[in-house]
């Protein structure tokens, strides 16, 4: 259960620090993307839609992970005798 747990986490901030790199390098690609305070705010609000579907996608990512490696092993968790 922690495994789960750690994934899905680790996941999630991959997700965040891929979401964040992403708009970085379209602003840093296509130089100052406003020119007002309007636009600051839309882009604060694109930001934030952008981070969190990367932030669930991170997640889903770490379980789908968590449950191919469960599949693969028997007796998850528990010694053999």
């Amino acid at each position: 259960m922690m495994a789960l747990i750690v994934l899905i986490l680790t996941g999630m901030i991959l997700g965040a620090i891929g979401a964040y790199t992403f708009l970085w390098l379209a602003g840093w690609a296509y130089g100052p993307l406003y020119t007002n305070e309007d636009d600051m705010s839309r882009n604060v609000k694109v930001f934030l839609i952008i981070a969190g579907v990367g932030i669930v996608a991170g997640g889903w990512g770490g379980y789908r992970m968590f449950k191919h490696h469960a599949k693969k092993r028997v007796n998850f968790g528990h010694r053999e005798s």
